[in-house]
């Protein structure tokens, strides 16, 4: 019986505009105003962090610069590595002798590290498969060969869809840096 007699009450109140076409229809084209920079730093006021940033001795010495790039070519190697493993695991490439060829893809990746690190190294004989043609490419763009490796990197896409499961992505982007 109370609530009969209570008129105007809102539960949740509409704060919106009540004339969208007002003004040329702003209100329905414009999206609502937002400035970045004041809202991080009222936002970020009231903000302490209980960890403070703690720099080594050693980061402080290495080029950040240097630091990213080493830290991108460790990682290619590693994931060729595994991903060679992976494939001779998986039976996606066939070696006749396994063990020689996961020593001969090693040595191949170790002449890429030392030619980008600067000492060029003649690229080693290698199992033939998708990765001998992408270190062929590789090995030609750390020469600045830019045709030798564009042809190495094009030879490894024309192989059958089956034959390009690890290298296609690698080779494609390199061959969009050539």
């Amino acid at each position: 019986m109370a609530l009969c007699l209570v008129g105007g009450l809102h539960a949740t109140g509409y704060f919106g505009p009540y004339i969208y076409l007002d003004d040329g229809g702003k209100n329905v084209a414009g999206s609502p105003e937002f400035y970045w920079g004041l809202e991080v730093r009222r936002i970020s006021r009231d903000f302490h962090p209980p960890e403070k940033l703690v720099v080594s001795k050693e980061a402080a010495q290495i080029n950040e610069e240097e630091e990213r790039t080493k830290k991108t070519s460790e990682n290619t190697t590693e994931t060729d590595l595994k991903d060679f493993d992976s494939a001779v695991q998986e039976a996606r490439i066939k070696p006749a002798d396994a063990a020689k060829a996961k020593e001969q893809h090693k040595q191949a990746r170790a002449a890429l590290d030392a030619t980008a690190s600067g000492t060029p190294t003649p690229l080693p004989a290698e199992f033939d498969s998708e990765f001998a043609d992408y270190h062929k490419g590789a090995a030609a763009y750390l020469n600045q060969q830019w045709d030798e490796a564009r042809a190495a990197w094009e030879n490894l896409l024309k192989r059958p869809e089956q034959d390009r499961h690890y290298r296609t992505v690698w080779a494609a982007f390199m061959l969009g840096k050539v």
